[in-house]
């Protein structure tokens, strides 16, 4: 990925240099894991279909049987990173790379590991805007009663 250095927009953090070592200690057994898992699904064609246009945009290669992956790396180490789909409410599908199975999200520092959605998502929103809400504000909320 690359280091960027502070340019003032997200606080300063602390950070290190990894070697390419770093980043594939333990590939081969996560890779194993990964493959041992892998199965048909109904979202197949979808994720084929959308990793197509990233690498028709770019972003990656096309896609490839393990064979020809194997033969184009030349004996070189890997660290793969699964791709699942996300289906929202209301139907529409996305592609995720799912860094943290892969092994990938192990070596990010805890200010930038990405929660999606907890059960303690909702407290810590409700959380942040109370802390910025003004104090005369608060009168206009009343204490809801449990109903059982």
């Amino acid at each position: 990925m690359g280091f960027a250095p502070n340019y003032g927009i997200f606080p300063f953090q602390a950070s290190q240099f990894l070697t390419l070592d770093d980043v594939l200690e333990g590939a081969d057994s996560n890779n194993a894991g990964i493959l041992r898992c892998l199965k048909p699904s109904k979202d197949d064609a979808f994720m084929l279909e959308q990793s197509c246009k990233d690498s028709d945009q770019g972003f990656c290669s096309q896609p490839m049987r393990k064979t020809k992956l194997l033969a184009e790396l030349k004996g070189r180490r890997f660290r793969l990173i699964p791709r699942c789909v996300i289906t929202q409410a209301n139907g529409n599908q996305r592609i995720i790379d799912d860094a943290a199975r892969g092994g990938q999200g192990e070596l990010s520092a805890g200010q930038n590991e990405l929660v999606l959605c907890t059960p303690l998502r909702p407290a810590q929103h409700i959380a942040a805007v109370a802390a910025t809400m003004p104090e005369e504000l608060w009168g206009h909320f009343r204490p809801v009663a449990w109903v059982r």
